[in-house]
């Protein structure tokens, strides 16, 4: 039954008439504005006067507010009148430049043909498509800025932990998502405010006694996944394991954060390099699972053969951890 009356509601265009009562009522003012200029203008002058400077300034500021969509598609005022307008607008227009491409085709004039062809097709679509679409299509124009808006806007706007996970796992996506166009490096500004962002995420997840280790592991991945995306690779480093490394003793014991903290063993820096690959040791030593992840770990951070390790877990002997 709902669909059997959804289409009657299409085929009845029921939605131009809701749009035509708000239509009405304006004009009704406008017919009632226009009645109080006859009625004063033969009652008294100074106040026919003063009536209709009044009025003139506001159907200005109304004309205006309803033309202001056809200049600026992101407005957000207009009056029921504005759709109108649109179609008028682009319905002119269009005629204005076919006669110019009708003329020019039949004068064998290719450049001065296709300009207006072209023009005459531009608002050919205009007029087809409304105001919604002129709408999509200038969003498309500016599809970066307004990515890189939503972008910011967001990293500020949110404050609690589980939603910041939200986000920061929705980074890789958002980035490479065909829909989304955006330019890197992104702008300091932007860059700065993720960083404190994240900061100060990692900092509560990890001193958090009421957020399990699992959680804990799970946020510092996506942290560093998003640093990644974000940032560059390069700067993950400069970013997110310096971090870390204040926060070295809170870390999870797990082979997950292992390989985060792997490209810190080969830093520049001897500090932060010795104190990854004591805390990568330690979570060797302590991870109980020797599964393939912990043997190509254990070989890339202390150069033992791969058949060494695989024959001392084959025969369950914990030497090699020496």
């Amino acid at each position: 039954m709902r669909a059997f009356f959804s289409d009657g509601v299409n085929q009845m265009h029921l939605p131009w008439a809701v749009e035509t009562l708000p239509v009405l009522i304006h004009v009704s003012l406008f017919l009632f504005f226009a009645g109080v200029v006859v009625f004063l203008f033969n009652i008294n002058h100074s106040v026919f006067i003063s009536v209709i400077w009044w009025i003139g300034l506001f159907s200005t500021i109304y004309g205006w507010i309803t033309f202001m969509p056809i200049f600026w598609h992101d407005s957000p005022f207009y009056t029921p009148l504005s759709s109108t307008a649109w179609s008028l607008h682009t319905f002119m227009a269009y005629a204005f430049f076919t006669v110019p491409a009708i003329i020019f085709g039949r004068l064998s004039s290719p450049p001065a043909w296709e300009l207006f062809r072209n023009l005459r097709k531009h608002y050919s679509n205009k007029m087809l498509g409304g105001v919604w679409k002129a709408a999509e299509d200038a969003a498309l124009e500016q599809s970066q800025e307004i990515d890189l808006s939503i972008l910011d806007w967001t990293i500020g706007a949110l404050g609690e932990d589980d939603t910041l996970e939200r986000l920061y796992e929705a980074i890789p996506g958002f980035l490479n998502s065909r829909m989304v166009d955006l330019r890197r490096p992104l702008p300091d500004t932007v860059l700065s405010k993720f960083v404190d962002s994240l900061k100060g995420f990692c900092d509560r997840t990890l001193s958090s006694n009421s957020v399990s280790e699992e959680v804990k592991i799970r946020r510092l991945v996506i942290g560093t996944n998003a640093t990644a995306e974000l940032c560059g690779p390069a700067d993950v480093n400069e970013i997110f394991f310096r971090f870390l490394r204040t926060r070295v003793n809170q870390l999870p014991q797990s082979i997950q954060i292992a390989h985060i903290l792997e490209p810190m063993c080969t830093c520049r820096d001897p500090d932060v390099c010795l104190d990854a690959r004591q805390k990568v040791a330690r979570i060797l030593l302590s991870v109980r699972e020797r599964d393939d992840r912990w043997i190509v770990l254990a070989k890339n951070q202390f150069g033992l053969p791969e058949h060494v390790l695989r024959n001392h877990i084959a025969h369950g002997d914990n030497s090699v951890l020496l």
